[in-house]
């Protein structure tokens, strides 16, 4: 018996879709073990010299401000680029000092985005998923310890607040106490409420 395999037939859509299943795995494969996916990601370039960094009040909106539209990289299919500040607190001088600097985020804005990533760097799309999905991941695990912990954590601002008010009643009383002496007398307190 001979079977006929022509686009008429019906098993032409199974042969097309064997032939279509083994072509994607071959490459795959020659994508995992290939010279390039060992390769460091080929990110998408941000230039973060071409603002200036600020800090003070209206940083913010001055860091924003300096990105004009011309400075802007050219829209790729499938993303686009947005305005982003990053800001990084520093010491300086014995206090902490907040620094921002405005920079050009890269933004997916379509499947066109995901897929000309995994074409130009698999490695880094790969990468930058698994870092999101740990993020996320990890952000719900924070979410349950909190929920778990909610009382201790109501218990232990209750008793900064009362530290604070005992200072406070004996500094008026002319009665002064210091921060050591104010928590003891919290924490016997406490433990006579609870």
């Amino acid at each position: 018996m001979v079977l006929g395999i022509g686009k008429g037939s019906e098993f032409f859509p199974i042969l097309m879709n064997t032939l279509w299943v083994v072509t994607n795995t071959r490459k795959r494969k020659q994508m995992a073990t290939s010279q390039t996916a060992l390769t460091a990601p080929k990110r998408l370039e941000i230039n973060p010299v071409q603002t200036e960094t600020f800090k003070g009040k209206d940083a913010r909106e001055a860091a924003r401000a300096v990105l004009t539209p011309d400075t802007k990289p050219e829209t790729q299919t499938g993303i686009d680029f947005e305005i982003a500040v990053c800001s990084q607190e520093i010491e300086v001088d014995g206090k902490k000092e907040t620094f921002l600097r405005a920079y050009w985020r890269p933004q997916i804005t379509s499947i066109d985005g995901i897929l000309a990533l995994a074409e130009s760097d698999p490695v880094g799309l790969i990468k930058d998923a698994n870092y999101g999905s740990q993020l996320f991941y990890n952000g719900c695990v924070r979410e349950v310890i909190v929920d778990e912990n909610s009382g201790d954590i109501e218990k232990a601002k209750t008793f900064e607040k009362l530290v604070v008010q005992i200072m406070k009643m004996r500094a008026q009383n002319n009665k002064p106490v210091t921060e050591e002496q104010a928590r003891k007398i919290a924490t016997l307190q406490m433990e006579m409420d609870f």
